[in-house]
């Protein structure tokens, strides 16, 4: 089940960070790019992201 709406912080390797909403996240590609997304009804995905995994020094989702 995916969790509520909210924001996944990410900071990259450069040192900019970036804010990004959705419901899940994942890691595709053997682990090479990492997903956020909006889970919707009947297992449909809306405003899909996708960042390198390389590029990202880490990320966790905004406490509420």
């Amino acid at each position: 089940m995916p969790r509520r709406y909210g924001y996944l912080l990410i900071t990259f390797n450069d040192g900019t960070t970036e804010r990004v909403g959705g419901t899940s996240n994942s890691l595709k590609g053997d682990g090479a790019v990492l997903s956020v997304y909006t889970e919707t009804g009947y297992s449909e995905l809306r405003d899909v992201r996708n960042y390198p995994i390389a590029n990202i020094k880490e990320y966790h989702w905004e406490s509420s």
